[in-house]
């Protein structure tokens, strides 16, 4: 459904969090009167505000152990009430609400208890928050509605209506659920609301034109499947005026897993992980910010869900280039990272390593397995999945050569212009007649390193030549 939610008074600890993890998450209150609210916990002589220890010592209190988890807890007396506690408990509950209404107050909207059901303009007022388009000549309940009414009395003051969806929704609110609403109209968003709310982002349609939201900053992603040219990938948008981008800091995938040996982290988890990594990168001090790593290649349809303002680029080397590296690299880590920590035996001098669980895992039909045989599965692996998400995405995400990019000026620039760089700094990063990646970068590291001897070998040539000359003038100056 394009409009999702759940409702529990429980939620407010989390509140703070599911705003920053996901710009379309609205918060929507309610505030009963204080009076009638503290009366109606008193009805239920429970007491969830201490722990049971202290519960045990309080008269007139029953039992509430199965709902106790999902409230705060306080100090209080043993001639405490339930009327205390209640009270405690509201006044709390409202502070804190109100203060994080002051920190995103476009986000989060307290309505009346009473008002929101009895008034049209209230419920208005709820519906434009919500962004849910108006596709019925709404109606509420009439002022006599009550919460402490039982849900039979308060659903026959639904009044008819022709149209089932608004007799669905309005039904449902009076039982206190929160109900979709069948054939609503994508709404338009405002530059405040961006992205979807679905959870199952295959179902997301691709995102056809998408220039970067003014005032937001502009986020770029890295990937490859590693050996390809990525850390000079960084260094040359590192060198470009108010960007801050890196090549995974820390060295490892941390929390960003690909398959923990066999654990595969589901769309769910990958989502809030998702979110947590961009809410880090755009608290960076620049304006193009980002990060570049093999393993975040399962997260770029989130990245992309999450925030517009997200640009792909994907560096792919030469596939024989690219499966020699691995096993040149891998053999001498002794380090087979596609295969489970069980089956490491299977490869001779083969050792499980924590950095294992940013990589793949395949199902070898042979023993033991070859780094060429599983790297060139990863390899096409990597770009299949690559070419599918380019396919979904064809303004967002970008594929380059590594060669090429890294050499290439005019490719360059064209990179610049889709990161919106103004100003760029283009460079020579390989030399153009080198066909290995690592020699070309080692080529153009001993160009550099020569080209700073050949500098300070002029500029000394040149102070040389000033001392002659003011020698010869110091000699002409004695004889004359």
């Amino acid at each position: 459904a394009q409009v999702v939610g759940d409702v529990a008074s429980w939620n407010l600890p989390y509140v703070k969090t599911m705003l920053l993890l996901d710009s379309d998450v609205k918060i929507v209150a309610l505030q009963r009167n204080r009076h009638e609210t503290i009366h109606s916990f008193a009805m239920l002589r429970q007491f969830p505000w201490v722990t049971k220890t202290e519960r045990s010592h309080m008269n007139g209190v029953q039992p509430s152990d199965d709902d106790d988890a999902c409230y705060p807890k306080y100090k209080f007396g043993k001639s405490a009430s339930v009327s205390d506690g209640a009270a405690r408990f509201y006044d709390d509950y409202y502070t804190t609400l109100e203060t994080l209404k002051f920190e995103f107050p476009k986000r989060i909207q307290i309505y009346n208890s009473k008002e929101i059901f009895g008034k049209k303009k209230q419920m208005s007022d709820l519906l434009k928050f919500l962004h849910v388009p108006k596709p019925w000549n709404l109606e509420v309940f009439s002022p006599g509605w009550h919460p402490s009414h039982s849900a039979a009395e308060n659903k026959a003051k639904v009044p008819h209506t022709s149209h089932p969806s608004a007799q669905e929704y309005l039904a449902s609110l009076a039982l206190g659920i929160i109900s979709t609403l069948p054939d609503i109209d994508d709404p338009k968003l405002d530059l405040d609301v961006v992205s979807s709310p679905e959870i199952n982002i295959s179902s997301s349609l691709p995102k056809e034109t998408e220039p970067f939201l003014p005032g937001k900053k502009r986020v770029v992603v890295g990937v490859g499947t590693g050996r390809c040219g990525t850390s000079s990938l960084v260094t040359l948008l590192s060198k470009q005026p108010d960007t801050n981008v890196t090549h995974h800091p820390g060295g490892d995938c941390i929390e960003m897993e690909w398959n923990n040996n066999g654990f595969v982290p589901d769309e769910f988890r990958r989502r809030m992980l998702a979110g947590l990594y961009l809410y880090k990168l755009r608290h960076r001090d620049a304006s193009l910010v980002g990060d570049a790593a093999p393993w975040l290649l399962p997260y770029l349809e989130h990245f992309i869900d999450l925030d517009p303002n997200v640009r792909v680029v994907v560096l792919q080397r030469n596939r024989t280039d690219t499966i020699r590296s691995f096993e040149r690299w891998f053999a001498k880590e002794k380090r087979f990272p596609w295969i489970l920590n069980s089956e490491q035996t299977k490869v001779p001098d083969a050792e499980p390593n924590r950095n294992d669980k940013c990589f793949p895992k395949y199902n070898f039909s042979f023993s033991p397995p070859t780094f060429e045989t599983a790297a060139s599965r990863y390899y096409d692996d990597y770009y299949r999945q690559v070419d599918d998400l380019k396919a979904k995405f064809p303004k967002v995400v970008q594929l380059y050569d590594s060669y090429e990019i890294l050499n290439n000026i005019k490719l360059q620039m064209e990179l610049f212009e889709f990161l919106n760089i103004i100003n760029p700094k283009a460079q020579f990063v390989i030399d153009p007649k080198a066909t290995d990646l690592a020699a070309a970068i080692t080529t153009s590291r001993s160009i550099q390193r020569r080209n700073a001897e050949i500098e300070s070998r002029a500029r000394q040539i040149f102070e040389l030549r000033k001392s002659r000359a003011l020698r010869h003038q110091l000699g002409k100056h004695k004889q004359s």
